[in-house]
This record gives C-alpha cells, structure tokens and sequence, in this order.
C-alpha cells in the first residue's frame, strides 16, 4: 500500500492488534521504584537514590518529566526527612535553647547582629607600576608590618 500524499513511502501494517514496542525494556520497575522510594524517604540526592536503585540519573529524570504521579510521588517523598526534622524541633520549643535557636534560624528580628569593627582593619598602601623595585619592597614591608600588629 502507497501513502498518496508522499509517493515511493509504504505503510507497513502489523497484522496483530498488539501495538509494536520499540527500543530497551524499561527499568522502571516496582521494585527499581520502590528503591527510589526508599532513599529519598532518608533524606537521599536524587544522586544517591539512583545509585541505589542501579539506574542512572538521566533514567531518573525521564520518567519524572514522562509521569506526572511518579514525579509528584517523589517530591513528597524528599519532603518527609525535613517535615520530620521540623517536628523534632517544634517538640522541643519549651527548651529555651532550641526555641531561642529556632527564632534565630527563622526570624529575622532574632538574627544574631554582626559587628564589624573598621577601626582594627589596616590601611594598606598599593603598590604601582611606576614604583621602583626598592619603592615597592619598602611598600610591601610596610604593609606586612601593619598587618602583624591587627593580628
């Protein structure tokens, strides 16, 4: 049989009603799928979840970006390790370590404030290209100087 519209092209048609598969065998199977689970239910990398399960991360990230559930699953499943973390804490907010470590991580107002102290910070000269060489050493040496004495 000859396609009309692109003269010289057959069409092959298979006689059974099984549609043809083409290319490897998945590995995405149950028990690949329930390794993954596993890992990232730890807290692992999608790295280490794939070194686990024996497959490599590109396998990962095809059958993520070809299955909506899949991807939706595993997204979930990375997310337990932290909303378990998060639990641990929240129990443990009557310690006032933990609840003053907690406000420090998570409010702004409780953030530890820096100091800068300028005044300990030497003022260096820089050294130029129209500086002889002796100019230069001198510079440098000035320089160590004042950095031994901050330090």
């Amino acid at each position: 049989m000859t396609d009309d519209s692109a003269p010289g092209i057959t069409n092959f048609k298979t006689t059974t009603s099984q549609p043809m598969t083409t290319g490897r065998p998945t590995k995405q199977t149950p028990e690949i799928q329930n390794k993954l689970e596993q890992a990232f239910a730890l807290g692992a990398t999608v790295a280490g979840a794939c070194i686990y399960a024996g497959i490599a991360q590109s396998s990962y990230y095809a059958w993520a970006q070809r299955d909506a559930d899949f991807s939706e699953r595993m997204k979930a499943l990375k997310q337990r390790p932290v909303l378990k973390a998060l639990q641990t804490v929240v129990d443990d907010l009557e310690n006032p370590a933990t609840a003053k470590w907690y406000l420090e991580k998570r409010h702004p107002d409780f953030k530890p404030k820096q100091e800068v102290d300028i005044a300990a910070k030497p003022v260096l000269e820089q050294t130029r290209p129209e500086h002889t060489l002796e100019e230069a050493t001198r510079i440098y040496e000035a320089n160590l100087q004042q950095l031994k004495q901050v330090a």
